[in-house]
């Protein structure tokens, strides 16, 4: 794992709040209300291109509420471990080759 640097931990924290404001109880049930209005429906609003666009804010909104209430931070440090790089090696073609497509 990872370890902890300061905007980690900062980052933990605010998902640990969602979870706790939203993740359970009354802000679970404002949680799925909010779906059912902004995320589930269209945001566009024929005509009025700035209450779309406020619209798809608040889409943004409850869509980032969600995703922290679902984020699971130890599995996301595991998979932001740094990855081991390997060499790869590619074969000497010709460019008629290349052109024509034959890799």
């Amino acid at each position: 794992m990872i370890e902890d640097t300061q905007t980690q931990k900062e980052f933990k924290m605010i998902i640990s709040l969602y979870k706790d404001v939203f993740g359970k109880g009354a802000g679970a049930k404002l949680l799925a209300e909010w779906e059912k209005r902004y995320v589930r429906r269209s945001s566009h609003v024929p005509g009025d291109p700035h209450s779309t666009a406020f619209n798809e804010g608040i889409r943004f909104l409850v869509t980032k509420c969600q995703t922290y209430v679902e984020t699971d931070y130890e599995d996301l440090t595991r998979r932001a471990a740094p990855i081991k790089t390997q060499t790869v090696f590619t074969s000497t073609l010709d460019e008629e080759e290349i052109v024509d497509g034959d890799q």
